[in-house]
This record gives C-alpha cells, sequence and structure tokens, in this order.
C-alpha cells in the first residue's frame, strides 16, 4: 500500500468514527429525555399518592436536582454533538478534496430559521420542571410551619403562604 492510500484509508475510518460519535450523542441526548419523562411521571406520581407534606417536601427537592441534572446532561451532550459535527466539516472537506470533487462549502449552523428546536423544547421542560418542583417544595414548607418571619424586611411568611394558596 502506498502512503496516499494508507493516508485515505485512515481518513475514512476517522471520517466513520466521527459519523457514529455524532450518532452515539443524539441517541443518548433522547435516551436521556426518555428517562427524565420516566421519572418525571414517578415524581407526579409520588406527588398524587403521598398526601403528606414531608413527602411532598422531599419529592419537590428530588425533582428540583433531577430537572436541574438532566439540564447540565443536556448541555453536555449538545456540546459533544457539536464538537462531533465540527469535526465532520472538517474531514468531509478533506474527502471531497481527495475525490477531486470542488464545491464542498462549510456546513453552517443556525443559517436557516428555526421557531423551536428540541434543544429549546428539552431545556424549557427540565427547568419547568425544576422550578415547578421548588415552587411545590416552598408551599409544602410554608404550609408545615406558618410562622411569621421576616424577609428583607417586606413579607412575611403568612403572605407569601397566601400567595402560593392556590387551593
Amino acid at each position: 500500500m502506498s502512503e496516499e492510500e494508507i493516508a485515505a484509508n485512515a481518513l475514512f475510518a476517522t471520517l466513520a468514527q466521527s459519523r457514529e460519535m455524532a450518532k452515539l450523542a443524539i441517541t443518548i441526548r433522547v435516551k436521556n429525555f426518555n428517562f427524565f419523562v420516566i421519572i418525571v411521571g414517578a415524581l407526579v406520581s409520588g406527588n398524587a399518592y403521598f398526601s403528606t407534606k414531608e413527602a411532598t417536601i422531599l419529592l419537590g427537592i428530588v425533582g428540583f436536582v433531577v430537572g436541574l441534572m438532566f439540564l447540565l446532561l443536556d448541555i453536555r451532550m449538545r456540546l459533544v454533538l457539536e464538537r462531533s459535527i465540527d469535526h465532520l466539516e472538517i474531514l468531509e472537506q478533506k474527502v471531497w478534496a481527495l475525490a477531486g470533487i470542488n464545491g464542498w462549502t462549510k456546513h453552517i449552523r443556525g443559517d436557516s430559521t428555526k421557531y423551536i428546536n428540541h434543544q429549546w423544547i428539552y431545556r424549557a421542560l427540565f427547568i419547568m420542571t425544576s422550578i415547578g418542583s421548588l415552587i411545590i417544595m416552598i408551599r409544602a414548607l410554608l404550609l408545615l410551619r406558618p410562622i411569621k418571619v421576616s424577609i428583607l424586611g417586606i413579607a412575611n411568611i403568612g403572605m407569601i403562604k397566601q400567595f402560593f394558596d392556590f387551593a
């Protein structure tokens, strides 16, 4: 084998590995989201099943941590996906040049108008879960101990309790 053939084979192997890395990143993001849906379903069921304030507080804390954890996982997997796409762009340009094909253009991310995508849907759900769980936890805490405590000298727990008391 000549050096050119060895270089071409190495290039194609690297290109295949980069494609697999992109596929893996996408698969992991989808599996993370599916697991998130299952966990949130269990948290909602737990809130419906356990009616004690202590359990509601605990489930609120767990929901907040779960939402935050999956948000951070999604950000990390998005970075891995973007890195693999950037790597593919570099390799594809070399493959086109090796094949003698002119006209390769770099993929420009975000060049089309997108009003909504998976990234924003996932992150919005993760953030809403964290905030919603935090509100549920705070509401349960305030109902557990309605003590009058000054917060910044403006409001007290009783006023906040009335704000969160929707029922």
